[in-house]
């Protein structure tokens, strides 16, 4: 076989591959983002005095929220680690939500910026 086919087939599949990789995780992505206890996370991002005191007004989150959604008709847990990007710097959340088969309820919710690397709890249900 000719150099140039076979440089054109590897380029191939490696192309077909990237492109099926970027489409898992863009599905990955839009099923997190626009999951319940997700959007309930960002509310509270978006409602909490304390997240504004540290990074200033809310312009934008992270392009890829971490986390894991687990759970059934009945109930479930979940954890995201979202990065949270202000007008005075940015930080990252770690929030805890639990679902008992009637919506999902935040049960922890942590800061982390440069200024508290270890982080600070701002919501913890009791």
């Amino acid at each position: 076989m000719d150099v140039k086919i076979i440089v054109m087939l590897v380029s191939a599949i490696l192309l077909f591959v990237l492109l099926l990789v970027s489409g898992i995780l863009l599905i990955v992505r839009t099923s997190i983002i626009r999951s319940e206890p997700y959007q309930k996370s960002i509310r509270f991002i978006q409602d909490s005095p304390d997240i504004k005191t540290q990074v200033g007004e809310i312009e934008g989150f992270g392009w890829f929220p971490t986390g894991r959604i687990r759970g059934a008709l009945n109930g479930g847990l979940a954890h995201f680690f979202i990065t949270i990007y202000g007008s005075r710097g940015e930080g990252r959340v770690h929030a805890e939500l639990i679902s008992l088969g009637y919506g999902w309820e935040i049960q922890k919710v942590e800061f982390a910026n440069k200024a508290n690397p270890s982080g600070i709890i701002l919501f913890e249900k009791k």
